[in-house]
């Protein structure tokens, strides 16, 4: 299994808070973990000098009405 780092991700891009280290067998399935944690935040997945992905939440649209 590898050891993978998220991060949270501020609106312009930048790191931001401490890292949210976990183990995974696969790329995919780390990505799902972070899609499912994101709180609101964008994230940036790591494992070792690799970057994996960036996981970002989905816009909610209003109603007009």
């Amino acid at each position: 299994m590898a050891q993978y780092r998220a991060f949270k991700v501020d609106e312009a891009g930048n790191i931001f808070g401490p890292a949210n280290c976990f183990e995974c067998a696969h790329d995919e399935v780390a990505l799902e973990k972070v899609r499912t944690e994101l709180d609101g935040y964008a994230i940036e997945l790591w494992v070792e000098n690799r970057r994996v992905g960036l996981a970002v939440p989905e816009r909610k649209t209003s109603s007009a009405g």
